[in-house]
């Protein structure tokens, strides 16, 4: 089947400008698309012939990829060229591979800030991006439907989904390798097809995208199926690719390889994994590549290993190979020895379709990975594929399909070594065909492994002559080394390789510029209703800080008693243990970094006083992140690792202009439950006059912290947000005056003094005038000033700079009050505030102690709620209008002159006046008036949308009878303007289709009313408007005078006309 094409053309009527999409050829659904520039709505009709001619200096595509946002601004994003010469025909459908797009801006400039986010996605696009017309690639063979964990642009038809667009637009592009061979064999088609599909759960680049997600998502995730089609039968079998499922990374030049989370976390994420790789392919084979003569992989490969242990099964075979000591001189043959590839073929089995009736599955998969999942992983992938083949090969032989002595002459010449495939085969002619089928297997393998490679590291394969050949040449180790350098290059020096992440993380979805609108407005109602879908758990929080002034942590840092109180407090069931100065900070340790025996010592103090503090709670260690003197730690109760998801740190440095990290902020972020926290220790700018620097500090650590996630990791928007360390803020009194008041205060006038203390405090001083720090809470201070003592003493700075005491090391918690309250709990309470008391340092370590209330989700409550409201959105706008003659002409055809639309926005400081007459028969008569049905072949049928939120405001009557809140059904902060009269009708649209904000002003009129909306933006708009009688509502909209200033904020006169009010009945509002 030929292509299917379109026309689109960027039209305008009136004032509104739209691009319009026709189908251009006959196997395309007739259906026309109208996408507006400017507000993006959309709107699809039935297509005429008519229309054609319209389209003559038009612009040719081949499909429509979706809609892609880019804060501020979102793009129509369609296929303008395919890749002619890659045109695969697999059982008589067609798959292409996409060779250009147009990106367009839906926002009406030809100019936008995102040029190099739109070239990165051209770019990207243009290359190892597949799709079909008819058969979905994203779905095995084996698979009942498609996946759409394969769907690459699925995000980008969300606005089609929330405009009710039907499916028939939808193209599911995958991004891997198609390959397809036809071969002549007994006088038939033996047709060979190799699919690659990368999954777009943590897809990305190569040291971006390294190991798991809390998911259960891994890097470079591939699912290669290879189908062999012969006469009746088509078989196929699948095999899988994906890096080592635990958390770690690759940092720097040197790529030092660093596990971020313990063995407790990563079994979390692991179990996520092998259940759905159990539950998707069955019987499960692991084959570990990695090598265990380098000691940054061997630390994996145990990791690896553990992890693997846990799950001992006959479902569950682990099989190491190390590839590059077994594999040296060219000896690949011993993989199928080591590997066991014969018995594992069979182990795992192949699909058998026969005139599309299943005789035998595959029950089983073989996962493979090396450190990449490029190059060691491909060789073996393609080995394996061809045992998988000889054992095809036996299939046929047994059905009687194939001859057998061509099939074994084949098999014992399979060419495993690269030897000539063809001796003594001359006198077979099917012996040797079924030997280029081999052949067109290694070819198409080498062929995936440089396109996996391409989008997953940014070069081909290294290892595609051993593919091809099964051996490698000096030729080919030389091409080796240059690609292996130009890998370092492009992952390490070339910025590219970020603009290639940004433009995956785009399509997926999960940029932090990512904004679909109508995703954000679902997500935004689905938070909302929290408290239906949710539970709170109420957990003991510890926060624990020390400035210990760069001492070594030996014996006599006494930290097991320094960390428990005098007092009995419940142990915590998360502890955060946060340090400064843990080295001196000097030019040469801000250089090195952080001193790894002096964190190891230090998380070693730590683990003790918590055992000593509850030795049943079985503390296990969470996360820590350091930078020069500074370091945070979390640990939390066993019973409690398995309810803490998403953890990762980060630093910020802000020491010499950011260059330095003697100064900064580090932080641990996660979520406990369904609730983010984000804990940071920050070490500030000293200094008594350094107020306005260390203000700066605060803004640069709080607004740079995972500056390279998406935005919910942003610091700000987390649930809980605790800010603690040595903030060194101090008091603004002389040192005499502070010595004095704190040498004078007794038990008796111990609160006016300290009030004298704290009035100067610069940190209080700061969260007044400081508008980020104002909703900032800290528990009241009832302890003295924890610095600056003199060296192992108790006595204040007695040296000559005679420093000021003051509260330096700080405390600081927040949390959404309005979100809390909505949900009917606050996210976190305070319980105690206190200091310790060391000599060991020259400041005084604080503690607090907090409940959290942390929100457990039903994560099948929340899917149906958000299904509900998903498909509520795509009835709720006011009207969808129509931008093009012919469905104007019917709507005047079958509503009649009286029905008008308006697209034009009115200016900010107009009015519009909306008369609205609802009128009904009285009951008695039986001669109702219903709202009018569309027709299902009307072009209304999708033109016009009514609002689900009309509401009967009689219902919400104040006893006065007069005014009527309506504020609390909108989402708009409450208002004092925001008034309605009795019996007035409103429908509220809903952003960012149509957004009405007060001040309203109404006038009562019976069953009508008379408003005026001055317009909260100036975005296009239209209204129903239709005769009266049996057709319902009559809605009349016009730009007027602005209304007079007698009738505004007054109540209705009374020698307005009044209609006659009709009784009402209780289906009233239904429709």
């Amino acid at each position: 089947m030929a292509k299917y094409e379109y026309f689109i053309k960027r039209t305008s009527k009136s004032s509104q400008i739209y691009y319009k999409i026709i189908p251009a050829s006959s196997q395309c659904a007739q259906k026309g698309l109208n996408i507006e520039i400017g507000s993006g709505l959309m709107h699809e009709y039935d297509f005429e012939d008519s229309e054609s001619s319209y389209f003559s200096d038009g612009k040719l595509i081949y499909g429509v990829l979706g809609i892609l946002h880019i804060y501020p601004t979102s793009y129509l994003v369609v296929i303008s060229e395919l890749n002619d010469s890659k045109v695969l025909r697999v059982d008589g459908k067609e798959i292409y591979e996409i060779k250009k797009v147009e990106i367009l801006s839906l926002s009406g400039k030809k100019k936008t800030k995102n040029k190099s986010y739109e070239d990165g996605l051209s770019k990207l696009l243009s290359s190892g991006f597949y799709f079909s017309y008819e058969l979905d690639l994203t779905r095995r063979l084996q698979r009942g439907k498609g996946d759409d964990r394969y769907w690459w642009n699925r995000n980008m038809y969300e606005d089609f989904k929330t405009y009710g667009i039907s499916s028939s637009w939808a193209i599911k592009l995958i991004q891997g390798y198609v390959g397809y061979s036809k071969i002549i064999v007994n006088s038939a088609n033996l047709e060979l097809t190799l699919i690659s599909r990368r999954r777009t759960g943590m897809a990305g680049t190569r040291y971006s995208r390294r190991g798991i997600d809390d998911e259960g998502n891994t890097a470079n995730f591939v699912e290669t199926e290879q189908i062999l089609k012969f006469e009746d039968y088509i078989l196929s079998f699948v095999q899988i690719r994906g890096s080592v499922p635990a958390f770690w990374e690759q940092t720097g030049i040197s790529a030092d390889l660093n596990l971020t989370r313990t063995l407790e976390l990563d079994r979390q994420a692991f179990d996520k994994h092998f259940n759905d790789m159990i539950g998707e392919y069955g019987k499960l084979v692991w084959a570990n590549l990695l090598n265990n003569k380098r000691s940054y992989e061997m630390k994996l490969i145990r990791r690896f290993e553990e992890l693997v242990k846990m799950y001992a099964g006959s479902n569950n075979r682990y099989l190491y190979f190390n590839f590059h000591q077994e594999c040296s001189k060219n000896n690949f043959k011993v993989m199928e020895q080591k590997l066991k590839l014969g018995s594992c073929s069979n182990f795992l089995g192949f699909l058998v379709k026969q005139r599309g009736r299943v005789d035998k599955r595959q029950v089983g998969v073989l996962r493979t990975n090396c450190l990449d999942c490029l190059d060691r992983t491909n060789i073996c992938q393609a080995f394996y594929a061809l045992k998988a083949f000889v054992n095809q090969l036996e299939f046929f032989k047994n059905a009687g399909v194939l001859n057998e002595d061509s099939v074994s002459q084949a098999q014992n010449n399979c060419p495993d070594e690269g030897a000539s495939p063809f001796p003594n085969l001359l006198d077979n002619y099917t012996a040797i065909q079924l030997i280029n089928c081999m052949k067109s297997i290694r070819k198409m393998w080498a062929e995936n492994g440089d396109e996996i490679s391409r989008q997953y590291a940014g070069t081909g394969s290294t290892s595609t002559e051993v593919t091809v050949n099964g051996k490698t040449s000096i030729k080919g180790k030389i091409t080796h080394k240059m690609t292996s350098i130009e890998r370092f290059f492009k992952n390490n020096i070339n910025s590219k390789d970020d603009v290639r992440q940004d433009s995956i993380d785009f399509l997926t979805g999960s940029h932090k510029q990512f904004s679909s609108l109508a995703g954000r407005e679902v997500d935004t109602t689905v938070k909302e209703k929290e408290s239906e879908y949710s539970q709170i758990n109420t957990y003991t929080l510890c926060v624990f800080s020390w400035n210990i002034a760069g001492n070594e942590p030996k014996y006599e840092m006494d930290f097991v008693n320094v960390f428990k109180s005098d007092e009995f407090h419940p142990s915590p069931d998360i502890a955060v243990i946060g340090f400064q100065e843990t080295l001196p900070l000097n030019a040469l340790n801000c250089l090195k970094g952080h001193d790894k025996g002096r964190v190891e010592a230090l998380k070693s103090h730590a683990e003790d006083a918590l055992d000593d503090l509850d030795p049943e709670a079985g503390y296990k260690f969470v996360s820590q992140s350091p930078m020069v003197g500074l370091l945070i730690m979390v640990f939390a109760k066993e019973n409690l690792i398995g309810r803490i998801t998403d953890v990762c740190s980060t630093k910020v440095k802000s020491g010499f202009g950011g260059n330095v990290g003697n100064k900064g902020g580090v932080m641990v972020r996660l979520e406990l439950d369904n609730t983010s926290i984000c804990f940071c220790c920050a070490h500030l700018e000293s200094g008594q006059k350094k107020e306005k620097e260390r203000r700066q500090n605060l803004k640069e650590v709080v607004e740079s912290g995972f500056s390279d996630k998406p935005s919910r990791y942003n610091f700000m928007n987390h649930d809980v947000k605790i800010f603690f360390g040595d903030l060194n803020f101090r008091i603004n009194l002389p040192y005499d005056d502070v010595i004095g008041i704190i040498d004078d205060m007794t038990e008796y006038n111990k609160d006016d003094k300290m009030s004298i203390l704290l009035n100067n405090d610069q940190l209080n001083q700061c969260r007044m005038d400081y508008s980020w720090l104002y909703h900032y809470k800290e528990m009241p201070i009832k302890f003295l000033p924890t610095y600056k003592y003199d060296k192992k003493s108790d006595t204040y700075d007695t040296s000559k700079k005679r420093r000021v005491p003051a509260w330096t090391d700080r405390i600081l918690w927040h949390h959404n009050e309005e979100e809390s309250k909505d949900k009917g709990s606050q996210y976190i309470s305070p319980i105690l505030y206190e200091r310790r008391e060391t000599n060991f340092s020259d400041h005084r370590p604080v503690v607090a102690y907090f409940e959290i209330h942390a929100h457990r989700h039903c994560s099948e409550k929340k899917a149906k709620i958000k299904n509900t409201i998903a498909s509520k959105k795509a009835t709720s706008f006011i009207v969808k209008k129509p931008s093009y003659d012919p469905a104007e002409t019917q709507v005047k055809k079958e509503f009649g002159d009286d029905f008008d639309l308006f697209s034009s926005p009115p200016k900010k400081e107009q009015h519009i006046h909306l008369d609205l007459n609802v009128n009904r028969a009285h009951p008695k008569t039986k001669e109702e008036v219903k709202r009018p049905t569309p027709n299902k072949d009307s072009p209304l049928d999708d033109l016009l949308q009514f609002d689900n939120n009309l509401i009967d405001i009689r219902e919400k009557k104040q006893d006065d009878g007069n005014l009527i809140d309506f504020s609390s059904k909108t989402r708009q902060m409450p208002h004092p303007g925001h008034r309605f009269y009795p019996h007035a009708h409103s429908m509220h649209g809903r952003n960012p289709y149509v957004q009405i904000q007060g001040p309203i002003q109404g006038v009562h009129n019976g069953f009508g009313m008379q408003n005026h909306f001055p317009m909260y933006t100036p975005k296009p708009m239209g209204f129903f408007n239709s005769n009266t009688g049996t057709k319902g509502p009559r809605m009349r909209a016009s730009v007027p005078r602005k209304p007079s200033a007698d009738l505004i904020g007054k109540a209705a006169p009374n020698n307005v006309p009044q209609k006659k009010a009709m009784p009402r009945t209780e289906e009233f509002f239904k429709f």
